[in-house]
């Protein structure tokens, strides 16, 4: 951020958090929903507490009372004085504003990364919180480009283990993606391999939903049902059932509703000190200290008064690890092993930078369990097992086992479980029952429940690849449009008419009506695009037709005329070359005809999560095959006259053209039978190869001889190719 946003002043904004403050050498920020509900109103500038969150409030204490701790400590930050300041996080707008705070100048909410980086009015080195996984996944953004260590108490949400998009995000909890696996090794081991998958409305119940929806395959479990958690009674039809619940559920009202076993995965938090719980207990002397340690900045004055009355144990310890945590990484970094911390070894803007990387490398035992963190920022706590049941009139937990990420141990004790009261069916056999299948057009990954429609695979119109072989067919059709042009208004010069007269004409109608065909490739195929693939068939067999006959003509006049001189009379005065043109086409108008008439339906090929429609193959061999052996007809012939006059003479450039067709055609064939995605693309571009090989090789030499050699298009020039030719014929055999 290079500009400081536009609050240069507490008072622009709508009010002041509800914040708490205590001085010291080094500071820590705290993000704690101290109030229940959202701001009612406002006084002076000032937020109103509508009503304190005993829960926040008491991990705030928490938090208060391990600051006091570690100042006390004559091993943990000798001669250093950490403080605070705890700002409310009652909401995602209020928690934004509160964070800003921390990233601000002493002069109010300008912010600037030159003004965090490379300057020392910013006193808070690391954030503590917040809890719930939508509001640190708005904050990093904010907190990540100032690289300020932020390590959360409650956020579980995987997506903060991505270290490129939250790189200074720390947790002292584990992520959602372990409790899924709990969750799924305890149905393994039951063999509860047919469940229904209920989540809450919220991001935290969607993103845990789906991750458990990805990995229950993996354990040979098939989520029967997905849906979402009822939020007032439970149906009937749903109480006296086994049920398997994240922590964060309030399960207290569930569990009055007699709606079955709960069995819950709570991370395991070791219990704090006698004394600190005492402290935390006494409810005069947690008032005094406030008074006297912290300055109440627009606070509620009932927080301070909050004691461990009814709130259980959840996050005590994830926020009294955290706080150690910053502790321990501020220990190292000032060099305090030697009894003595270095206070000036850094400046006070380094601090913070180097803290992140320090905090990245700490591990110590805290309460008999280890801290530390991961490549990732998370911390591998276990978890608890926990069954709650129905005693004699009341609700009891018990816990049946553990689940360490660490380890990748899971145990859990069944004899503890009183399955009398529950209608548990154990699905021995996966296999009894049989999935039904998705409607057309969607598929479903093995053991799910959900159909997700197939993505359609075909060439788009607006794909870069369709853009260029249009633009290619559009030039072709150009080219063949201008050389007609160009053999109408010469229809009577040698040169047209060594190139067949009015048959190259009927040639290059062929070509423009084959390069129409092409079209059929770009879109979604359907019964019409096919059927037009069909006039590419066409187009080209007429055109090789063409070519075959205008090779054996020529054959006929130079070499056959004098040994069969009946026959070439018959072949002139019947028009000869046109019937032998029709006979050559039948075949092809015969399987045409008959493609049109069957219809064409296009194919479905079916992968997993595509469909990829494509014409009909059988249309596209018979087509093929009638057009191959024709072009080795054709080639043949080509190839036999290769000896005539020059001025008739393209035998060459048209036997390479016709090679250049057969191998494209080949190779075309060989591709798609081992090629697994669409073919359109290859079969527009081979179309293509093929029509600009027997234009360039027929047509070229004859348009540069009329539009630049015009000396060449004449009777004389004509003339003397035949008298040469007719001289080194009869010279030859005089030779031999």
């Amino acid at each position: 951020m290079d500009n400081g946003l536009p609050w240069n002043d507490p008072e622009d904004l709508d009010c002041v958090p509800v914040q708490y403050t205590q001085p010291g050498d080094y500071v820590i920020g705290g993000l704690f929903s101290l109030c229940t509900t959202p701001i009612t109103g406002r006084r002076e500038g000032e937020c109103k507490c509508a009503a304190v969150d005993e829960m926040s409030c008491h991990l705030f204490q928490v938090m208060r009372l391990a600051v006091m701790e570690i100042n006390r400590s004559d091993r943990l930050l000798p001669n250093v004085t950490l403080g605070y300041h705890v700002l409310d996080c009652t909401s995602e707008a209020i928690c934004l504003k509160a964070t800003l705070y921390f990233v601000s100048t002493k002069k109010g909410l300008q912010v600037n990364s030159q003004s965090f980086l490379y300057n020392d009015k910013t006193n808070v080195k690391a954030v503590i919180g917040p809890m719930f996984s939508s509001i640190a996944l708005s904050l990093g953004p904010i907190l990540s480009p100032f690289l300020m260590p932020q390590v959360s108490y409650g956020a579980t949400n995987e997506k903060l283990s991505n270290k490129w998009s939250y790189p200074s995000f720390f947790r002292t909890i584990p992520s959602d993606n372990n409790q899924v696996k709990a969750m799924l090794m305890l149905l393994a081991k039951f063999r509860w391999n047919w469940i229904a998958l209920l989540t809450s409305e919220e991001d935290y119940g969607e993103d845990g939903g789906q991750r458990l929806l990805e990995l229950a395959s993996q354990y040979g479990v098939c989520v029967a049902y997905k849906g979402k958690f009822p939020t007032a009674t439970i149906e009937t039809r749903l109480k006296d059932k086994v049920w398997i619940a994240s922590e964060p559920m309030t399960y207290q009202a569930f569990l009055e509703q007699n709606a079955g076993k709960l069995i819950l995965f709570p991370v395991t938090q070791p219990k704090l000190s006698k004394e600190l719980k005492s402290e935390l207990n006494r409810k005069e002397t947690v008032k005094t200290d406030m008074q006297n340690e912290t300055k109440a900045v627009h606070g509620c004055q009932e927080c301070s008064s909050v004691i461990d009355k009814g709130v259980d144990g959840h996050y005590e310890f994830s926020v009294y690890s955290a706080v150690h945590a910053v502790a321990h990484a501020l220990h190292q970094l000032l060099g305090c092993d030697s009894g003595n911390c270095r206070k000036d070894a850094f400046h006070p803007k380094d601090v913070g930078i180097l803290l992140l990387v320090e905090l990245q490398k700490v591990n110590f035992s805290l309460l008999n369990q280890s801290v530390y963190f991961d490549e990732n920022g998370n911390h591998l706590s276990s978890y608890d097992v926990v069954l709650w049941d129905w005693g004699v009139g009341k609700v009891s937990p018990t816990k049946i086992g553990f689940y360490s990420p660490a380890s990748e141990t899971f145990e859990v004790d069944g004899s503890l479980i009183n399955w009398t009261n529950n209608k548990v069916i154990l699905i021995k056999d996966f296999h009894l029952y049989v999935c039904q299948p998705c409607p057309n057009g969607h598929w479903s990954s093995k053991g799910s429940v959900l159909c997700q429609p197939r993505t359609l695979v075909y060439l788009f119109w607006t794909d870069n690849v369709s853009i260029i072989l249009l633009g290619v067919s559009l030039l072709f059709l150009l080219m063949v449009s201008g050389t007609a042009v160009v053999f109408v208004a010469n229809l009577n010069t040698p040169v047209v008419r060594s190139a067949g007269g009015k048959i190259s004409l009927l040639m290059l109608a062929s070509l423009a009506s084959s390069c129409c065909g092409v079209f059929s490739n770009v879109g979604e195929p359907t019964v019409a695009t096919c059927q037009l693939a069909v006039v590419f068939a066409l187009g080209f067999t007429t055109c090789l037709s063409c070519i075959t006959v205008r090779s054996f003509q020529l054959l006929c006049i130079f070499k056959l005329a004098a040994k069969l001189p009946n026959s070439f009379d018959f072949w002139v005065k019947e028009q000869g070359q046109y019937i032998l043109i029709f006979l050559c086409t039948t075949p092809q108008i015969a399987i045409s005809i008959y493609l049109l008439v069957s219809g064409l339906p296009p194919a479905e090929i079916i992968n997993n999560d595509t469909v990829m429609p494509i014409c009909n193959t059988s249309g596209l061999v018979l087509n093929l095959s009638y057009i191959v052996l024709l072009n080795l007809f054709s080639f043949a012939c080509s190839y036999m006259g290769k000896k005539l006059p020059d001025s008739y003479n393209e035998a060459k450039c048209t036997a390479f053209s016709l090679f250049i067709c057969i191998t494209s055609w080949i190779s075309y064939l060989t591709l798609i039978s081992v090629y697994r995605g669409n073919p359109a693309a290859f079969n527009a571009a081979t179309m293509l190869t093929t029509l600009f090989a027997i234009f360039g090789s027929y047509f070229i030499p004859k348009c540069h001889a009329i539009l630049i050699r015009p000396e060449l298009n004449t009777t004389t020039h004509f003339q003397s190719c035949i008298q040469l030719y007719t001289m080194q014929n009869n010279t030859q055999p005089k030779l031999n």
